[in-house]
Protein backbone atom coordinates (compact mmCIF):
# COMPACT_ATOMS: atom_id res chain seq x y z
CA UNK A 1 0.00 0.00 0.00
CA UNK A 2 2.83 2.25 0.72
CA UNK A 3 6.31 2.76 -0.90
CA UNK A 4 9.03 3.90 0.22
CA UNK A 5 7.95 7.58 0.65
CA UNK A 6 4.63 6.80 1.48
CA UNK A 7 3.15 6.64 -1.79
CA UNK A 8 -0.20 5.12 -2.76
CA UNK A 9 -1.33 2.39 -4.92
CA UNK A 10 -4.96 3.12 -6.05
CA UNK A 11 -5.12 -0.34 -7.28
CA UNK A 12 -4.90 -1.60 -3.54
CA UNK A 13 -8.26 0.24 -2.10
CA UNK A 14 -10.81 -2.07 -1.31
CA UNK A 15 -13.49 -0.72 0.93
CA UNK A 16 -15.32 2.56 0.14
CA UNK A 17 -17.79 5.01 2.32
CA UNK A 18 -19.34 6.56 -0.26
CA UNK A 19 -21.89 8.55 2.68
CA UNK A 20 -18.37 9.63 4.45
CA UNK A 21 -16.31 9.88 1.25
CA UNK A 22 -13.56 7.94 3.93
CA UNK A 23 -11.74 4.54 2.17
CA UNK A 24 -10.49 2.06 3.74
CA UNK A 25 -7.38 -0.05 2.62
CA UNK A 26 -6.26 -3.72 2.83
CA UNK A 27 -3.88 -2.70 5.65
CA UNK A 28 -6.47 -1.06 7.48
CA UNK A 29 -4.93 2.60 6.46
CA UNK A 30 -8.34 5.29 6.14
CA UNK A 31 -8.14 8.08 4.20
CA UNK A 32 -10.53 10.94 5.16
CA UNK A 33 -12.46 12.95 2.24
CA UNK A 34 -10.46 15.96 2.12
CA UNK A 35 -7.23 13.71 0.81
CA UNK A 36 -6.10 13.43 4.91
CA UNK A 37 -4.48 10.16 5.92
CA UNK A 38 -4.89 7.99 8.86
CA UNK A 39 -2.76 5.23 9.90
CA UNK A 40 -3.55 2.50 11.51
CA UNK A 41 -2.15 3.60 14.72
CA UNK A 42 -3.80 7.23 14.33
CA UNK A 43 -0.92 8.63 12.94
CA UNK A 44 -2.28 11.25 10.37
CA UNK A 45 -0.62 12.07 7.13
CA UNK A 46 -1.74 15.71 5.81
CA UNK A 47 -2.35 16.56 2.43
CA UNK A 48 1.35 18.06 1.55
CA UNK A 49 2.87 14.35 3.15
CA UNK A 50 3.64 15.90 6.42
CA UNK A 51 2.91 13.53 9.66
CA UNK A 52 0.53 14.30 12.60
CA UNK A 53 0.62 12.12 15.59
CA UNK A 54 -1.85 11.68 18.25
CA UNK A 55 -0.94 14.82 20.19
CA UNK A 56 -1.00 16.61 16.44
CA UNK A 57 2.54 17.91 16.34
CA UNK A 58 3.72 18.11 12.64
CA UNK A 59 6.95 16.28 11.48
CA UNK A 60 7.70 17.07 8.10
CA UNK A 61 9.37 15.37 4.99
CA UNK A 62 12.85 15.92 6.45
CA UNK A 63 12.27 14.20 9.62
CA UNK A 64 11.78 17.60 11.26
CA UNK A 65 8.79 18.15 14.20
CA UNK A 66 6.72 20.73 14.17
CA UNK A 67 4.66 20.77 17.85
CA UNK A 68 1.16 21.84 18.17
CA UNK A 69 2.16 25.54 18.78
CA UNK A 70 4.03 25.84 15.76
CA UNK A 71 7.39 25.62 17.53
CA UNK A 72 9.95 23.71 15.58
CA UNK A 73 12.18 20.49 17.00
CA UNK A 74 15.07 19.52 15.19
CA UNK A 75 16.20 16.09 14.70
CA UNK A 76 18.21 16.00 17.54
CA UNK A 77 15.44 17.20 19.71
CA UNK A 78 16.20 20.84 19.64
CA UNK A 79 13.91 23.79 19.83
Amino acid sequence: MYGSANEVNGSVWCDVNGSAGVMYGSAGVMYGSAGVKYGSAGVMYGTAGEVHNSAGEMFGMDGVMYGSAGVMYGSAGEV
